[in-house]
């Protein structure tokens, strides 16, 4: 189960549930009881897993604090009675309650941001945790976006009280929690429920990551502050996509981030240079990340950009030489990829990262010469000692080795196939025996052509 709701009011569920059997119209406007059907719970309201924690998992996280019971002077029943006396209030209605177990480090969590946190959840009268980020399966921190109603109003009003490290204990009324239907089977209807949270990392962002139209009319120095906001919290949502390992993800952002700006309009060279220095680093970013998934063309072309809309930084920029250089090595451009990599080595002389990928392209540019005078001997007999074998022998290389090529250009069709474009060096000895191949290769949505010793596939436009 998950703390998750796309509601705020806990009184209201979200979604749709079966009946036992069909209600009438009448009897509905009439008022009548109906029955739900078995097992139609509200575990989809709420994000509810299907895992179900071990015993022994569970004897870890035993809080008899859930069974402490007291009676007020109008009869009324007070769950976590002692927790209580501990604890200070978080609203002004004293309907969330906290206490500090750990003291966290730096700001409280602003009003807008991503925060990651793990949580253990217990309702009234249980001392097993009804929900526990700790021992899910791949027991990763939860991650929320603030003000989204992404989880249960009282959890979020929770956590930005909060600072990165910290450690407490929230009690949260059924109005702030799952309301008075509760979330059956698990949590029982007007529950009040011991959340205990900790905050493992936060990334702050403004009010809105978004550029949607303001009502009131602004002027264009309002207008850039706006954009050049939501320009800088995409990229830091996309740096905090990027450390997670996330990197579609975390492009998508640096993408949304890249157009925003382009599109933003500044008229100080001050304001003009800040802007461009968040261009460079948004390509750079970007350039990284299409190099993680493995997208060439794509990395080329942030690098590229990079150096047309701030090329003064982009010279200074080692990764931006290296990725563009890795991308080159990856379509066989062999001259330009040692150009950039020879660059960014004498940006970061002591980068192990750079020398590793200089080794590598010399041994593929010397695997690439040694194919390629194979590819001439065998198939044009150049070398003398082709002569003196058997014809059967030679045409058995020339077999095999056309079979590799064709290999060859089979990857070749489905890197364009999914990147746009791929591209390969040859040797000019056998660009006709090239273009004969690609054209049996060649399909309705891909198109080659040659310039030079150099093959070039692309989806047709």
């Amino acid at each position: 189960m998950s703390v998750y709701s796309s509601e705020h009011d806990p009184d209201t569920p979200s979604s749709s549930h079966r009946l036992a059997a069909p209600l009438p119209l009448r009897d509905l406007i009439q008022g009548r009881e109906f029955q739900m059907a078995d097992g139609d719970y509200c575990e989809d309201d709420y994000n509810l897993c299907e895992e179900e924690f071990r015993p022994e998992q569970i004897k870890k996280y035993i809080n008899f604090d859930a069974l402490d019971l007291d009676v007020d002077e109008n009869d009324k029943v007070i769950c976590f009675a002692d927790l209580r006396k501990k604890m200070t209030p978080v609203t002004a209605d004293g309907r969330i309650m906290k206490r500090m177990k750990r003291q966290g480090l730096g700001e409280i969590i602003p009003n807008a941001g991503v925060v990651y946190y793990h949580y253990t959840a217990y309702a009234n009268l249980e001392e097993e945790p009804f929900d526990n980020s700790y021992l899910r399966g791949n027991q990763k921190p939860q991650r929320l976006v603030l003000d989204k109603g992404a989880a249960i109003l009282g959890v979020e009003i929770a956590v930005k009280t909060m600072k990165k490290g910290e450690e407490s204990q929230f009690l949260v009324e059924p109005e702030y929690a799952f309301g008075k239907l509760g979330c059956p089977p698990r949590v029982p209807p007007e529950a009040t429920i011991l959340f205990q949270i900790e905050i493992v990392d936060f990334v702050e962002l403004s009010d809105t990551t978004e550029t949607a139209m303001i009502e009131h009319e602004e002027t264009p120095e309002e207008k850039y502050k706006r954009l050049y906001k939501a320009a800088k919290d995409n990229h830091a949502l996309g740096n905090d996509f990027f450390r997670k390992f996330n990197y579609k993800m975390a492009a998508a952002r640096y993408r949304k981030a890249r157009d925003i700006l382009l599109d933003a309009i500044c008229k100080g060279e001050e304001d003009e240079k800040v802007k461009n220095h968040l261009l460079l680093r948004v390509f750079s970013n970007l350039a990284i990340c299409y190099s993680k998934i493995g997208k060439p063309n794509q990395v080329c072309m942030s690098c590229r950009d990079a150096f047309y809309y701030n090329e003064e930084e982009a010279k200074k920029n080692p990764k931006l030489y290296y990725y563009w250089g890795l991308a080159l090595l990856d379509f066989g451009e062999f001259c330009g990829a040692r150009n950039k990599l020879k660059a960014a080595l004498r940006l970061h002389p002591n980068s192990e990262d750079v020398k590793a990928a200089l080794k590598k392209l010399d041994e593929k540019q010397r695997h690439y010469e040694e194919k390629s005078r194979m590819m001439c001997r065998t198939m044009f007999s150049f070398n003398g000692a082709a002569e003196n074998k058997t014809s059967v022998t030679v045409d058995e290389e020339k077999s095999d080795l056309k079979e590799e090529i064709v290999s060859m250009l089979k990857e070749k069709f489905n890197e364009a196939r999914k990147n746009g474009i791929a591209e390969m060096v040859h040797s000019p000895e056998v660009q006709d025996s090239i273009k004969d191949m690609c054209a049996e290769l060649a399909t309705r949505d891909l198109q080659f052509f040659s310039r030079g010793n150099k093959l070039i596939i692309s989806k047709r436009s």
